[in-house]
């Protein structure tokens, strides 16, 4: 369900975030200054409907990639083999940052997966005209929280302190408080959005000294608080 519509007019310096699964997709609506426009969500089959609700955002937070694995790391034998398929930005995430994610990108995308969704939204998105980016809202969170660990998204508790750090972020973000985990995802990606808007974010990728192999691709953080 949509929060109540605001008076706001969109224009280019809002961010969004989408949080992309199979099924559905969540998007959180910031304007420049950090306030709350609007939370929803949609089929994930329906591109067209979030295109049109992203409304030429300068910003564009998505959690998932933005294409498949080219092996650029197939060769590295310092990482686990699960990570050897993995993109550069899912390799630097974990090394430099401590957060491993729990999947890593495969040379092909399973069609009408939660991956082959968050692809085709990075394309949409761009072809609209804002600058799209890859995050990881489990690391934004841990992130806003200054390196502390978290409960369970899927837990009370763990949904409360991510609502909570959301609202020293976000103004109006209690309206969330009610909403599922991948809402509030949704907004943890739109604070990196207005984190890299402002300058501050952090682009997961290579730093010298490690093995070779870069494929391009960036996770973003927000910077740490």
């Amino acid at each position: 369900m949509p929060l109540p519509p605001q008076d706001h007019p969109q224009g280019p310096h809002d961010v969004v975030g989408i949080d992309v699964g199979a099924a559905r997709v969540h998007g959180v609506r910031l304007d420049p200054g950090c306030r709350l426009v609007d939370a929803r969500d949609f089929a994930a089959d329906d591109l067209e409907a979030v295109v049109a609700w992203a409304g030429g955002a300068g910003v564009a937070a998505i959690d998932g990639p933005d294409a498949a694995s080219v092996g650029a790391h197939a060769g590295d034998t310092t990482l686990a083999p699960k990570f050897r398929a993995a993109r550069t930005g899912e390799v630097a995430l974990g090394r430099h940052h401590g957060l491993w994610v729990s999947w890593a990108t495969p040379p092909a995308l399973p069609a009408g997966g939660w991956m082959a969704v968050a692809a085709a939204l990075h394309h949409a998105l761009s072809a609209a005209g804002a600058e799209t980016l890859e995050v990881y809202p489990h690391g934004a969170f841990r992130e806003l929280a200054g390196g502390a660990h978290l409960p369970s998204k899927r837990t009370g508790d763990g949904r409360a302190r991510r609502a909570e750090l959301l609202s020293a972020e976000i103004a109006g973000a209690d309206r969330l408080a009610a909403r599922s985990h991948d809402a509030l995802d949704a907004a943890a990606a739109a604070v990196v959005a207005a984190d890299r808007r402002a300058g501050h974010a952090v682009a997961a990728g290579p730093r010298p000294g490690d093995p070779p192999g870069d494929d391009g691709s960036r996770i973003w953080l927000p910077r740490r608080r």
